[in-house]
């Protein structure tokens, strides 16, 4: 988890403690896929859907999740402030 929050905008790190966002529920995932990447801003912004799959109490979930990016600092960093839960396929909210 540490790593994921690592990548996350600076904004998000400036509001959330790293200790904060560990203690947060989560999920572990086995895999993951990027199934397509839209520039919304060349260069600087973009949309990502990502496949995952995790396993939870031994039942295997696959779910897809779309995800926001922005360059910043000279590397790309996921926008998690305006990220939805993440929810195996066939739960919407």
């Amino acid at each position: 988890m540490g790593t994921i929050y690592d990548m996350t905008v600076k904004h998000f790190q400036q509001k959330v403690t790293r200790d904060k966002f560990l203690q947060k529920p989560h999920i572990n995932i086995k895999a993951f896929s990027i199934k397509e990447v839209e520039m919304r801003k060349p260069g600087q912004e973009a949309t990502v859907k990502v496949d995952f799959t995790t396993d939870q109490m031994g039942i295997e979930f696959t779910f897809t999740k779309e995800e926001k990016w922005v360059w910043e600092d000279g590397a790309w960093c996921l926008n998690i402030s305006s990220a939805k839960p993440m929810l195996p396929s066939g739960n919407k909210k």
